[in-house]
């Protein structure tokens, strides 16, 4: 298959290769006791997966009941196999005492009846005697070749090959295993199932390839969707911010109107009180001189003067009183003047509907889709790894 990535071949927690690797619905794989190291967790409870933080349910039997993950049971078996065919490759011959060349002194046949490792050379040699059986030695890739059809040891009966699949289980059984605790179980012989299962998998690879491909056609039609909002928010702001200098033009001119009339109501006040002023003075220059004249005549000692001076003064005492009186009654009221306040609720609820306002909403749960392609990106890696 195509853009396969690397399975994972160490446990995250330890930084080792994996030691009985189990792995979780999230499809991260960690050794038994890394896991166990983590929290010891009872049956049915929550766990987080130390990798991602995706909670798990604790299977009954607790962390020993997560599934097996084989592919990294493979892997740990390979580098198994890889360190001890090293100890079989270049094996050197027994016979030959002198090292000339390298290919002649490297072992490809074997005395069953001398124990001993041949070149080709002595090998050739040492057949053309009847009483030794010369046979070719296995190479390492050969050994390698031969473990691979032959299949891996069952994890219970190590001397047993786990031929079999438990479809029950879901587990590779060997013979052993099959009568003992698998005897009322549905099996198929493994290389069956591996057939089967290898058919799943790449239905499902195939499956998730058309789920990524309609994950990038959505990514990219939200990336558009993204500029597209952008320029409208852009639009909108320009769009307020032009409404708010309308408003405050609005509350400039309400402004400036409000002064012109309190000015007007100043000079028109003032020119009252200044005109009420010089007849108020006018009234007192004359209650002035009439006092002045009421002293004369008292202090006047000539008699025929004053008795004549009875008659002007009581006419214009009397006018002066009725003068007076009527100052009173059209005297100017008090010069009352305030500014109200509109009220904030009454100005606010209007200017609000004048502004406008901003219509939108979020239609993408953000955690669903970030779960949702983390799961995806696990278990194609998975998948990739089974192919």
């Amino acid at each position: 298959m195509q853009d396969s990535v690397e399975f994972e071949k160490e446990c995250c927690l330890c930084l080792k290769r994996f030691t009985d690797p189990r792995i979780l619905p999230c499809l991260h794989t960690f050794c038994l006791r890394c896991l166990e190291k983590t929290g010891a967790m009872k049956p049915e409870q929550r766990m987080p997966c130390p990798a991602c933080g995706s909670e798990f349910t604790v299977p009954l039997k607790g962390l020993t009941g997560l599934p097996r993950n084989p592919l990294a049971e493979k892997e740990t078996c390979d580098l198994g196999s890889s360190l001890k065919a090293k100890e079989l490759e270049k094996p050197l011959c027994d016979v030959c005492t002198v090292v000339q060349d390298e290919d002649k002194v490297l072992a490809d046949k074997y005395c069953i009846i001398c124990e001993e490792k041949m070149c080709p050379r002595c090998g050739e040699e040492h057949g053309k005697e009847k009483q030794h059986l010369v046979v070719a030695m296995k190479t390492t890739e050969q050994a390698e070749n031969q473990k691979e059809v032959e299949g891996p040891l069952c994890l219970n009966h190590q001397t047993q090959l786990a031929d079999m699949y438990c479809t029950y289980c879901k587990k590779v059984i060997c013979k052993m295993c099959l009568e003992e605790s698998h005897n009322s179980h549905n099996w198929i012989m493994a290389e069956d199932a591996a057939v089967s299962i290898a058919k799943l998998a790449e239905e499902e690879y195939k499956s998730i390839s058309e789920m990524k491909v309609e994950f990038h056609e959505g990514s990219e039609k939200l990336q558009r969707e993204k500029m597209k909002f952008l320029e409208t928010v852009k639009k909108m702001e320009t769009e307020i911010l032009k409404r708010c200098e309308e408003i405050k033009e609005l509350v400039f001119n309400e402004t400036k109107a409000l002064l012109q009339e309190l000015a007007v109501l100043r000079k028109e006040r003032l020119e009252e009180i200044e005109v009420e002023q010089r007849r108020m003075e006018k009234h007192v220059f004359t209650l002035e001189t009439f006092k002045e004249y009421c002293a004369h005549v008292k202090e006047n000692a000539i008699p025929g003067y004053t008795c004549e001076s009875e008659g002007p003064i009581r006419s214009t005492a009397g006018e002066l009183r009725a003068q007076q009186q009527i100052r009173i009654q059209s005297r100017i009221l008090q010069l009352q003047v305030s500014f109200q306040k509109g009220d904030n609720d009454t100005f606010l609820i209007p200017l609000n509907k004048a502004l406008g306002k901003t219509v939108g909403k979020s239609c993408i749960n953000s955690l669903f889709w970030n779960e949702l392609v983390l799961s995806y990106i696990h278990f194609q890696i998975y998948i990739q790894s089974i192919n």
